[in-house]
């Protein structure tokens, strides 16, 4: 079955990731998009927990289990470990575009994390046409050879989006007592290995990490 996608305002890190599975990426002009790298966010909580008076006191076995913890600087050994996970990560997503992307010139300015707007997606055939939804629509009408569709939206219950161009956060951004998902504050919040473009940590949030 024929698969369309069509990029909107942000589709970068996993969004594209999940794109090039489509056999046709259509991204508006404006779209956002790229951003084909890792990140693993850490915070250092060190100074802030000494302010209030807070002192850590792990009990563990094995050298590397709390690797990545906030309570103490990353050692040089354990940010090594955890660079080479990332850099395997990015490996990995690096094959998945160049299997799926035919034609995608190997450019190392494609594969090291920064954005893209649609025109230069498609400069790069990162991305097969510039168009809009019914731009999209009609290219899978014609993958289907069918003459028209009907178009189906699917959305959450009790979700305000009602639109293509309508869009509502994973998660409710009110009630929170901090604005910041930093590891060790939201236990249910581990670090996590992202494909996401994250210029700034509260994107977490936006996101429903």
């Amino acid at each position: 079955m024929p698969v369309v996608v069509c990029l909107l305002e942000t589709a970068t890190g996993g969004a594209y990731y999940i794109a090039t599975a489509a056999d046709q990426i259509v991204a508006l002009p404006t779209t956002v998009t790229g951003g084909i790298g890792v990140i693993l966010n850490l915070y250092s909580l060190e100074t802030f927990m000494q302010t209030q008076g807070i002192a850590a006191m792990p009990v563990k076995s094995g050298e590397f289990i709390d690797m990545g913890t906030p309570i103490h600087p990353v050692p040089d050994e354990q940010r090594a470990v955890l660079e080479r996970h990332a850099k395997e990560f990015h490996q990995l997503f690096r094959e998945t575009v160049m299997r799926s992307r035919h034609g995608l010139a190997p450019q190392e300015e494609i594969f090291d994390g920064r954005i893209f707007t649609g025109v230069q997606a498609a400069g790069l055939h990162m991305v097969d046409a510039i168009g809009y939804p019914d731009d999209a629509v009609a290219t899978a009408c014609g993958m289907a050879g069918l003459p028209r569709a009907q178009v189906v939206l699917y959305h959450r219950c009790n979700d305000r989006a009602r639109s293509l161009y309508s869009t509502t956060p994973n998660i409710p951004l009110q009630g929170e007592m901090t604005a910041l998902n930093v590891p060790g504050l939201a236990l249910s919040r581990m670090p996590t290995f992202l494909y996401l473009w994250q210029p700034e940590p509260t994107m977490e949030k936006l996101t429903g990490r």
